[in-house]
């Protein structure tokens, strides 16, 4: 900060750059280390609010060596010399800190005591493996004496612990305690944890990380039934980790945001639930009966298709922030793709005038790229030039398919009206909806597009391809044929109004004054 590492006027400003460095790696996930001598609770305390405010758990390394060891190293730094009193007052702050780190926040201490320990020593970052719900935290405080609600199997475990002797209790009660909040797992694109977990705790430690991963997150009241209400964090999940939870039982799986709730409530009649990673298939076996009855019932009355709890768990999942600014793509089989803030802009403009509702538009086809105009006489385009395309890209095989003069379009249809609403949130009568490649719909004329549905469920039937793909809805990506169903309306629409000008233009160019 000053060009000179003995201007101590330098220290506020240093310090400074100090914490804003630490706080960035600390928000990135990075191992952080501050090699300083932090002697004074003063110097240490921004540091564990540091740590508490991105969800790390501190850890201490103190060299409690001789104090003539730290003379002798002193006077060896003939740039740093500064004087034996400054030693002697670090060290007896040193000395006078060491019982109470562990009551500044600090999680683990450790301390060097000769030289040898120094270097005999390594780090070792210990991953999370252990995952621990609020069953066994229950547990775990009924066991230290805690007064806590009897319920869930709780009565069946206490009553064969009861059976065992004093020390394996507690060994239990020890091994509970040393469990972590949470899995994170296959570098990080997979994280587990019982009532779920936000981005910005994932793969942390603290009081706050625990408590969210045990419990989830409340809104402060209760509902008719006396149960907490949860916030609905999962809607607003934008992280790239998948995160797999249970707690609040549902009655359906539901993908949101990259998150899945895996627990069906099997003690209450439900289902018991599996995810197999990374297939991310989802197995599930019904329950032989009913083991607890749920304070708040959850499973959807007889002749009840459950769309509406699904709607409900689903939300309205739709955000801007999603869609606004600089954004870039992660794509499997390319390279990213950046898409400029003011591209952005564009299209969400063009989105929000013409476009189907965006819960429809699951998919939206890419486009084909025309070859380059041919060199032959009189044609405008030539499977020459495409040939020599793929050629000059390393492509040596290509198949080719009979292209039909059809307008594309993607078409969505449910089995009934309760099928589209369970999965896309939608009540409509058409059960269903066809669009273009750029999300308009394709017909204008409702009662058109609902016929043209009834066909397309009517043949889905009749082949019995519901059954065969196991669904409730499908989406087909088409080619609509004959062209002129959509081109009739672009030609009214958009040409109609450029082909009338230049005829009147021509018309006016052909006349006497105009040859003039």
């Amino acid at each position: 900060m000053a060009d000179d590492e003995n201007d101590q006027a330098a220290t506020k400003d240093a310090f400074e750059v100090l914490h804003f460095i630490a706080a960035k790696r600390l928000a990135a996930g990075r191992l952080t280390v501050i090699d300083a001598t932090n002697v004074q609770p003063s110097s240490r305390k921004p540091l564990i609010e540091l740590a508490r405010k991105y969800h790390c758990l501190p850890v201490a390394i103190v060299f409690n060596l001789p104090e003539k060891l730290f003379h002798a190293r002193n006077r060896n730094r003939a740039d740093r010399d500064f004087g034996p009193h400054v030693i002697r007052q670090q060290t007896d702050q040193m000395l006078r800190s060491l019982s109470k780190l562990k009551k500044e926040g600090f999680r683990h201490v450790y301390i060097a005591k000769s030289t040898e320990d120094i270097e005999n020593a390594y780090i070792e970052r210990q991953p999370l493996w252990n995952n621990l719900s609020n069953h066994d935290m229950k547990l775990m405080r009924k066991l230290r004496g805690k007064n806590v609600a009897i319920k869930y199997g709780l009565a069946e475990s206490l009553e064969q612990l009861e059976r065992e002797p004093s020390e394996f209790i507690n060994d239990v009660t020890d091994f509970i305690d040393s469990l972590v909040s949470h899995y994170v797992l296959d570098e990080g694109k997979l994280v587990i944890a019982h009532a779920g977990l936000p981005e910005s705790m994932q793969g942390r430690g603290s009081a706050k990380v625990r408590d969210f991963a045990l419990y989830g997150q409340t809104t402060g009241e209760t509902d008719e039934f006396g149960l907490p209400v949860r916030y609905d964090w999962a809607s607003e999940y934008r992280g790239k980790a998948i995160v797999v939870y249970g707690h609040t039982p549902v009655p359906e799986l539901v993908w949101m945001n990259n998150t899945i709730n895996i627990d069906t409530g099997c003690v209450f009649g439900g289902k018991l639930t599996a995810l197999r990673y990374p297939e991310k298939e989802l197995i599930s076996v019904n329950a032989r009966k009913t083991y607890y009855e749920p304070a708040k019932p959850f499973l959807p009355e007889e002749g009840d298709t459950g769309a509406a709890a699904i709607t409900e768990m689903r939300g309205d999942i739709l955000d801007i922030e999603d869609v606004t600014g600089k954004r870039i793509v992660n794509t499997r089989l390319h390279r990213n793709i950046t898409i400029r803030e003011e591209n952005a802009i564009a299209a969400l403009e063009v989105m929000s005038r013409f476009a189907a509702d965006p819960h429809w538009l699951i998919y939206l086809p890419p486009t084909m790229s025309p070859s380059e105009t041919s060199s032959e006489s009189g044609l405008l385009e030539h499977p020459a030039e495409a040939f020599a395309y793929y050629r000059n890209q390393g492509v040596a095989q290509v198949v080719c398919e009979e292209k039909h003069m059809g307008s594309r379009a993607v078409v969505i249809v449910g089995r009934d009206a309760a099928a589209t609403k369970k999965r896309f949130g939608i009540t409509d009568e058409a059960a269903g909806i066809c669009y273009t490649r750029t999300g308009r719909r394709f017909f204008e004329d409702k009662a058109l597009e609902i016929e043209f549905l009834d066909r397309i469920r009517l043949a889905m039937d009749r082949s019995r391809l519901w059954e065969e793909f196991d669904t409730d809805w499908i989406c087909l990506d088409c080619e609509l044929m004959p062209w002129s169903a959509k081109a009739q309306a672009l030609i009214k629409e958009q040409y109609a109004a450029v082909g009338a000008a230049g005829e009147s233009a021509f018309g006016k160019a052909d006349s006497p004054a105009a040859c003039s």
